[in-house]
C-alpha cells in the first residue's frame, strides 16, 4: 500500500491475502485461509477480524460485507464492530 503521493514509499500492510479491498479510509483484505480483516485510518491502524471463514469481501462507503464459506451474504453499516446483518441464506 502507499498513502500519500504517488512517490511516497510502498508499506506491506499483510501477508497471504487473496483478496484485497480499498474504500475510502478503509482496507479489507482476505487471506488464502479466509480471514476477513478491515483497518480503518492510516496503513498503521490495526486489522479488526469480521469474519473468520469468508469467501469474499466488499466495502462500499461505511459498510461491509462479506460472503460465507456456505453461502451466506452479510452486510453490516458503521463501526468496524457494528452486528452483521444476514442480506441472503
Amino acid at each position: 500500500m502507499k498513502e500519500g503521493g504517488i512517490g511516497a514509499g510502498w508499506v506491506k500492510v499483510a501477508g497471504g491475502v487473496k483478496q484485497l479491498v480499498l474504500s475510502g479510509n478503509r482496507i479489507g483484505v482476505l487471506t488464502h485461509g479466509g480471514v476477513a480483516s478491515v483497518k480503518e485510518g492510516g496503513l498503521g491502524a490495526g486489522w479488526v477480524v469480521q469474519h473468520g471463514g469468508a469467501r469474499s469481501l466488499v466495502l462500499s462507503g461505511n459498510r461491509i460485507g462479506a460472503v460465507t464459506g456456505v453461502g451466506v451474504a452479510l452486510v453490516k453499516e458503521g463501526a468496524l464492530n457494528a452486528e452483521w446483518s444476514s442480506v441472503w441464506r
